[in-house]
């Protein structure tokens, strides 16, 4: 049960959050590193989007491969990092797809869009604690300093030079 709840956690989180980058680890690098905006889970804890990329390039022969997933949004309070095993998908109507319909005709349509599956084996949930009190303090502490400086600079301005003395 608590493994159930985990992934449940998990996948709750990467609803949250919506993007990430995407850190394929084909060999020879063809299917390049990205920025997904939207992904959609399923039932069976995966992770599926769609990326662009040049379809010349890629072997058909590489059906799935090692992929690192760092999921993010700036405010959030959290982030994820996530590896598994992706997948191309070419046949997005017999594998239970939750893409919406759209994605799936455009898909279809441009062959430089690739649907990919990605099925999570690993999961790092790190939360970011808040940095307001610290910003208070640093923001205290250069006061500090700088109205230090300026009556420095202003009794060595006085002494020296009484000609330049500040008002």
């Amino acid at each position: 049960m608590q493994k159930e709840e985990t992934a449940r956690f998990i996948v709750t989180k990467i609803d949250e959050l919506q993007s990430a980058l995407f850190f394929p680890e084909t060999p020879d690098h063809l299917i390049p590193t990205c920025i997904i905006n939207k992904v959609q889970t399923d039932e069976k804890d995966q992770v599926w989007f769609v990326i662009s990329c040049t379809p010349g390039k890629i072997d058909p022969n590489i059906i799935s491969f090692p992929c690192k997933m760092d999921f993010f949004r700036k405010g959030a309070g959290f982030h994820l990092k996530i590896n598994g095993v992706a997948s191309i998908v070419s046949e997005p109507g017999k594998t239970g797809c939750p893409l919406p319909l759209s994605v799936l005709e455009q898909s279809a349509e441009n062959k430089n869009l690739l649907i990919i599956k990605v099925k999570i084996q690993q999961a790092y949930y790190f939360e970011i604690p808040a940095l307001e009190p610290a910003r208070k303090i640093n923001n205290g502490f250069l006061s500090v300093v700088s109205n230090a400086f300026y009556r420095l600079s202003n009794q060595f301005v006085s002494k020296d030079f009484p000609e330049y003395s500040a008002v």
